[in-house]
Parts: structure tokens; sequence; C-alpha cells
């Protein structure tokens, strides 16, 4: 700690000073009137307590403290640095505000202006000014010695945090005038930085916001603004999010600040990347990377490429996304930021991964896990442990990839991060189902599922209730199997979780299906195709995100296809059929997406990504809402009914779309998969066959 440093922090605990024009008594006494005598001995104390500051007396100083005051060591150490570094203290204005007395126990609030200067530069020291400190006092043996003392800032905004309702926080803040101050507003940011629930973060950050603008601080407005912003995307409320970030933005413009300018729109960049409106977001980290070359800032450089290259990733350009990752991670190795530059590799060893390069991402990773060992970040140690094990996952090496779950698990249960807990134990659940060692797998799901009910982790609970039913339906246990799946797929629908839902409700249809009754088996089944046709809507990402989405869903649809034939309902099996294999062409049409949005104008590209950023950030809210302990019933309903809108809207502009541009349904892979009905067209003759093998439709010729 800095001579400066430690100077500050001894006046922070201290919130007092020589009173060079004498102690003002007008705050709580009556003209004419006597102080009581424990008032009079209070002030005494105070006064005393500065006058030994000022003569840099140590041991004299320490007795004004209680024997019993939290860390009265350490500040013993923290003076000895100050006295040493400074000199020409100066204590000015010194005021109590506010005099509190009841028993043994006492409290004032004080406000002073302090100098002083650097012994080494004789330059007047930047620790101080104007300071307003609350002081906690307890008499002992008749004396009145200091127990605690705090910003006069930081109670208010501890109090203004508590408050209930728009009146008590009126009221305070109505008491507390004078505190109204720009160091208020940096004790809300803290006090927001310390809660737990994103709403209750926005809560007092706009507080904080609302109070900068009204004491005129236009730098710490535009600060609050930002942060308001982050947590308006936490909680998925795009709209409000670049709103909040674009007034940010204005006024940082207005004031000239370039800093506070490219942190806005690299913030506004993380919004449109978030909503998938990638374009845009280029765009903004285009802007802050250029005000940052500028002003040299490597930090916010570094920043801005690595969300470059996220967009660069998600639009499949994996060439440029390891250009800009791979540029960031010099930056940051240049500034030695050890735990971001574990982060950097980790995140190039994710494009191998991506792309199946397994060595390359298994090399990236470890480099990734010296660093983050390096930089003391247990955080990114983690992360790589994940990435290791989930490449030797999928390379089959089952023991190494439990080996680095279980390391992980370690590290998970070390911070106490009950949720990551689960996660991994869901994840060695999954490597001894692969290895067929049901045994394990079924103890891992059973002890992530007790976990994550615990802490009431509802996505969670379902991803273990589907696990164990998968389990069940292998070992052929079909009863308990749709007993898990159905529990599963109760809970995805109420929470709005479509991926466990059509997941649950395929292994429900395959389960019945063994069990031959088939009734319930096809309504599981056209639940789990049409749920997958609906999530759909969801898809606010790159055209890459799109052609990827249907790649790991075909089991219900080869599912219902057998099924369908078993009932000799060979029409809608073909349509099944044909529906699957249209899903399997997009890999083939791959290279004639990427010349789709040529087909597009800017305005209908444009057009496209806000009703899908709409969708997407109307998804989330639905189902945060619903993970919710209490979920706010009406904002519920009005939530799910914007979705609708939504969905319609999208529907609605797709078709116009594709009117527009009919080649643009062929290149998505979105024409309409063949009907038996449609084959006529096609055997024109009694020579003529359309056989289906394997998925594989042809047309073959009979010789005679």
């Amino acid at each position: 700690m800095s001579h400066v440093t430690c100077l500050r922090s001894l006046v922070l605990f201290l919130s007092v000073a020589v009173a060079t024009f004498g102690l003002d008594k007008s705050t709580s006494l009556v003209a004419g009137q006597e102080p009581s005598p424990d008032e009079a001995l209070l002030r005494a104390a105070v006064s005393r307590y500065f006058d030994f500051f000022a003569k840099r007396d140590l041991d004299d100083l320490l007795k004004q403290w209680s024997a019993t005051a939290p860390d009265l060591e350490a500040r013993r150490k923290d003076l000895q640095q100050a006295f040493a570094a400074n000199d020409h203290v100066q204590v000015r204005n010194l005021t109590i505000r506010k005099l509190t007395l009841k028993s043994d126990r006492a409290s004032a609030q004080v406000a002073v202006e302090i100098t002083a200067s650097d012994v080494k530069t004789s330059r007047p020291s930047t620790a101080f000014g104007q300071m307003n400190r609350t002081m906690d006092f307890v008499k002992e043996s008749g004396a009145w010695k200091i127990a605690r003392e705090t910003s006069a800032e930081e109670e208010l905004a501890i109090a203004l945090s508590a408050a209930r309702t728009d009146e008590e926080r009126d009221s305070l803040l109505l008491q507390n005038r004078d505190l109204v101050n720009s160091q208020l507003i940096s004790e809300l940011k803290l006090a927001g930085d310390r809660a737990t629930d994103y709403r209750e973060e926005l809560r007092i950050y706009s507080l904080g916001e609302s109070l900068a603008e009204k004491i005129g601080d236009k730098r710490r407005t535009a600060e609050m603004l930002n942060i308001v912003a982050s947590i308006h995307r936490m909680l998925a409320d795009y709209p409000k999010a670049i709103d909040s970030a674009r007034r940010s933005l204005t006024i940082s413009e207005a004031i000239g600040d370039q800093a506070a300018m490219a942190n806005s729109l690299l913030g506004l960049g993380v919004f449109s990347f978030s909503q998938g409106s990638y374009t845009a977001a280029l765009e903004y980290y285009e802007k802050s990377l250029s005000l940052s070359k500028s002003l040299g800032d490597k930090k916010g450089i570094a920043l801005t490429l690595s969300g470059i290259a996220q967009v660069a990733e998600q639009l499949g350009d994996y060439a440029q996304a390891l250009d800009a990752y791979n540029k960031s991670l010099a930056l940051r190795s240049e500034l030695g930021d050890k735990a971001k530059v574990g982060l950097g590799l980790n995140a190039i060893g994710g494009i191998y991964f991506r792309q199946g390069n397994y060595s390359q991402a298994l090399e990236y990773a470890k480099k990734s896990l010296a660093m983050s060992e390096e930089g003391k970040s247990t955080q990114g140690v983690a992360q790589a442990f994940s990435t290791i094990a989930s490449v030797y996952r999928e390379q089959g090496e089952y023991a190494q990839a439990l080996d680095y779950y279980q390391n992980s698990l370690k590290i998970r249960e070390g911070l106490g991060e009950k949720r990551g807990i689960g996660n991994q134990l869901n994840n060695i659940g999954l490597v001894y189902y692969l290895q067929g060692r049901h045994d394990q797998a079924l103890e891992y799901f059973a002890r992530g599922l007790s976990l994550r009910e615990a802490i009431g982790d509802k996505l969670g609970v379902g991803q273990s209730l589907n696990s164990i039913a998968h389990v069940h339906h292998d070992l052929g246990d079909y009863a308990k199997a749709i007993e898990f799946a159905q529990r599963a797929a109760t809970l995805a629908r109420d929470i709005g979780n479509r991926e466990t839902l059509w997941t649950a409700q395929t292994v429900v249809g395959k389960s019945y299906r063994a069990l031959n009754q088939p009734a319930p088996a096809l309504e599981a089944l056209t639940e789990a195709i049409e749920t997958i046709e609906a999530l759909r809507f969801q898809v606010a990402g790159s055209e890459r995100d799109q052609e990827q989405f249907f790649e790991n869903k075909l089991a219900p649809y080869h599912e219902m296809t057998a099924l369908l034939i078993e009932q000799n309902n060979l029409g809608e099996a073909l349509n099944y059929s044909e529906r699957a294999k249209a899903r399997v062409l997009l890999d083939v049409l791959r290279s004639g997406r990427n010349n789709a949005p040529k087909a597009m104008n800017a305005e209908e590209r444009q057009r496209e990504e806000e009703i899908r950023a709409e969708l997407s950030s109307l998804n989330t809210q639905v189902t945060r809402e619903k993970l919710r302990a209490q979920p706010d019933k009406v904002h519920l309903v009005d939530l799910e009914a914007r979705l609708e809108r939504a969905r319609l809207e999208h529907e609605n502009f797709e078709a116009s779309l594709y009117a527009a541009h009919p080649e643009l349904k062929m290149q998505r892979g979105e024409a309409a998969p063949l009907r038996i009905e449609n084959t006529t067209e096609l055997l024109r003759d009694e020579k003529t066959a359309l056989l289906d093998c394997g998925g594989r439709t042809r047309l073959s010729v009979c010789a005679d």
C-alpha cells in the first residue's frame, strides 16, 4: 500500500481532523443552551483526538480508540506509514452535523476538509478533500472511545438500498440533503455491486443514476447509465439496455470524454451481439476500437478485439475470429494480465473445438490451464479443465475426461459454487452413460438432481431428470424412463425450457413405442417435433447458427417415421422422413447459404435482425421470469402475449420475404418436404419406383 493510500485509509477511518477554527456546536445546541455532560465529553473527545493527530502522536492517538475496536493493530500500522509519508496536515471547517447519545453509546456525523503535503514530492496530497464521516463511540470507564468509523455516504447508501418504498427513500434523502453528492453515487454503485439479484442491482444503480443527474454530475451519470444498461442486458431487456447505453454515449460525447465514449460504444456492441444484431455490433465495436486506439488504451483495444472475434465466430468466419482473438491475446500478454491471457487462450481453443480440430483445441486449453494457474485464476482453471474434459469426451477418451471433470468439480466445491457443482456432477454422469456404466451414471445424475433441487435450479433439475430417464430407457426400464421424462417435460413446460421439453418427450415416445403403446407414443413424439419446429423462432444468431440448429434434433423425426411405418401409415411416415432429411440437407446447402444474405437488401436484413432480436429477448425474459421463486403472473402473461405477437410478426415477415426472394427459401433449406401425394409427378410410368433406403430417397427404373 502506498503512503498516500495509507493516509487516505487512515483519514477515512478517522473521519475527522484538527479543528483550527474550533468545533462547531451549532448543530446540537439551541442558542444559549449548555451541552449535557455526556455531549460535552463527546465533543472534547473529538477535539482531543485531532489534537494528537495534528501532533502526529501515535501512542496518544491510538489511546482514543476502544481496545475492542476491530482491526486496531492494522490501524496502528496504517498510521505509522501515513505519518512517515505525509506532513503539514491541516484540518479546516470541522463540523459535527448530528449527535446521537444513548446510554453508553454515541454517534457523530462529521464534515471536514483536510489537506496535507507529500513528504517525497512536497506537493499537495491528492488523498484528501471534503469528507463526511460517521463515528461511533462507546463509553469506557467514563470516557468516550472510538468503536467504529465509516463514510456517512456509505451509511446512507446502505439505508437507501434497504428502503422498500419510494416514500421511505425520499424521506432519507430529505433528511440527508448534505450527503447527496458524487461520493454517495460511488457508494450506491458499491451497494449495487454487493447485491445478489439483478432486479435489486437495477433498482440501486438506477437510483444512483437519477441522483447523479439531479446534482449535475454528467460523468457519473454516464457511468451509471452504462452500468444500468449492463443489468438490463442480464435481464434480457435489450431495448432498455441499448437506450441506456445510447444515453450514456450522448452525455459522454457532450462532455468530450472519449474514454467513456469508447466504453459506451463497446457496451452497445455487446448488447447488439447479445440479441443477434451482428452487423450493428460490428459497427459499434469498430468505432470503439478506433477511439481506444487513438487513446492508446490497450485494455480497451483488447476487449473490443475479443468482441469482434466473437461476432466472427458466430458468423462462422473462424479465420477472422482467430486473427482477432490472437491480437487481443497479444495485448493482454503485453499488459501482463495472466488471468485474461488464460481466458483468451481458452477462447481460441473453443474455435478449434467448434471446427472439430480437437488436437489444437486441447493444446490451447492446456496452455490456458497453465496460464490460469500462474495468474491464480481459479475460474480460468475450471474453464480450462472443462474444455479439456470435453475434448477427451468427444475423442472417446473417457478416463481422461472423467479425470478433468473431477478436477473441475473439486474447484467448484472449493469455491462453494453449487450451481457449477451440479453441472459437473451431470457431466461426470454423462461420461459414465457414454461408457455404458449405468449404475455410476445414475449415481451422479441423482447427486446432481438432489443438489439442483436444493438450490432451486429449475433448469438443472429438468436436465438431471432427463438424464436419468435416458439411462432407464437404455436399461429397458421403460416405465421409469417415462416417469422421469414426464417429470422433466412438466417442469420444462412450466419454465418454458423447450430444449429439455423436446428431448424428454422423445424419451417418452420411444419408451411408449417399446411398450407397444402407439397412441401415447404418437402424442409425445408429436409434441417433441412441434417443439423443435417452434424453437427455430428463438434462433436470433447467425445463418450458421440456424444451419447447425437441427443437426442433433433428428431423433424424434426418425422415431416417428418408424412408429408410423409400424402402423402402416406410409404416407405420413414418408412425410416425417422427408422432413428429417430436409434438415440434414442444410449441411449440403452450406456453401450456398453464405450467399443468401446477398438476395436481401439492407432494410430487409436489418428488419430480420430486429425481429429475431426481439424474439430472443422475449424468450429469455419469459424463461427467467418462470425461473423466479415467485414469478409475477401478470408480467408473465404480458410477456407471453408479446412473444406470441412477435412470432406472428416473424411468420408474416418471412412469408413476404420468401415471396419477394423465392431463391432464398431454397438456399435456407426451407422448401416443403416431399409428401406421398407429390410422388405422382415423379412416377410417370409403371417402370419407375421411389425407394427410401436408410433415409436416402432415390428414383429407380426397373427393366422388364
